[in-house]
């Protein structure tokens, strides 16, 4: 006799109503419905209706966090308009440039010999050889 607990079984429609419940997030699906994440990602994974119904959740999560983002943009939050102006004000120059220099401020040197090297001298960058 096996100690092992029984499987349980849901139906995609049981997933996709846990995915709309839980704003497509796959550990809340899980747990909602007595099983693994991974068993809801392979079973997403297999389904057209299940993938829609995570996008969906999803757009509408998103939907959520930016009228909550805008509400505090509205109430003057400064650091809700720093980050709004950071991320959609970039056309009218609201961006936070880095400046990357090489020792002491000089030039950065080596930069783009990456490109030129052969997938055989990276891997041997990458072992330490």
């Amino acid at each position: 006799m096996s100690n092992r607990p029984k499987a349980v079984r849901v139906t995609d429609t049981q997933i996709e109503e846990a995915i709309t419940n839980t704003g497509g997030l796959y550990s809340f699906a899980a747990a909602r419905l007595g099983v693994t994440a991974s068993t809801v990602s392979r079973r997403v994974l297999k389904s057209e209706r299940l993938q829609e119904a995570v996008r969906s959740a999803s757009d509408k999560s998103l939907d959520l966090a930016e009228s909550a983002l805008m509400k505090a943009v509205e109430a003057g939050e400064a650091w809700a308009v720093c980050f709004y102006l950071k991320c959609k004000g970039k056309g009218r120059g609201y961006v936070e440039r880095q400046e990357i220099t090489g020792r002491d401020g000089g030039p950065v040197v080596g930069v783009g010999v990456v490109a030129e090297m052969s997938d055989a001298e990276l891997n041997a960058i990458l072992e330490g050889r």
